[in-house]
């Protein structure tokens, strides 16, 4: 009796032995898929945090452009040496009407493209045209 009795609690222990072993595969299994997703949410972290020094980075030099900005805005600005000389203002009357802008010809325009022929004179002599009647 005794010994059937142990054997029944080995036969227990066996089995409880057997469902800790599928409990602990099902676990491995969460575990594995679970340290997967940390792996690729550490790699998008890293890829977050580029983005962000590069982003800081741009915002840092618009800064100092914005600053630069500000700084020449503030001041008083020459352009140029035209200022000095705009006492005269001539420069703002019209010029000479359009046609008068006709540029002339050059000898390679001239002979360019189609010209009508030239018209033969007829003589203005009464004893040449005489001869052809």
């Amino acid at each position: 009796d005794e010994v059937r009795a142990n054997l029944t609690i080995i036969d227990e222990i066996e089995d409880q032995i057997q469902k800790f072993e599928e409990i602990k595969k099902k676990k491995d299994i969460q575990i594995s898929e679970l340290k997967e997703k940390i792996v690729q949410f550490e790699t998008e972290t890293a890829k977050l945090h580029e983005k962000i020094d590069e982003l800081t980075k741009i915002a840092e030099r618009k800064n100092e452009f914005d600053e630069v900005n500000f700084v020449v805005s503030n001041s008083e600005v020459k352009i140029s040496a035209i200022d000095d000389s705009l006492d005269d203002i001539n420069w703002l009357e019209p010029g000479p009407p359009k046609s008068a802008n006709k540029k002339q010809l050059t000898e390679s325009e001239e002979t360019f493209g189609y010209k009508a022929p030239v018209k033969k004179v007829q003589p203005e002599n009464d004893a040449q045209m005489s001869l052809f009647e």
